[in-house]
């Protein structure tokens, strides 16, 4: 079972419910992704992202640094906080 599920909002924009506790958001642009928060940890996100948005980089952002916002950060090399 899943600990994750993807939900699309609109064209080049998706929500991750992460553990039905917290979400992040996946918005792709013409040449880089920009994912907000990187939840608990528990998603792969490198291959999520990837799947839906293809081979860009991606832009990391967290809206603040509370566990359920931030724990995922350690899956990509550079990380701002909001």
């Amino acid at each position: 079972m899943e600990n994750y599920r993807i939900l699309p909002l609109r064209e080049n924009l998706w929500a991750i419910s992460e553990l039905e506790k917290t979400v992040m958001y996946v918005i792709n642009g013409r040449d880089r992704v920009l994912l907000l928060d990187t939840g608990f940890g528990t998603v792969p996100l490198r291959r999520v992202v990837g799947s839906l948005c293809g081979d860009k980089p991606v832009v990391v952002v967290n809206s603040h640094a509370h566990p359920d916002h931030s724990f995922g950060n350690n899956q990509f090399g550079c990380v701002c906080v909001g």
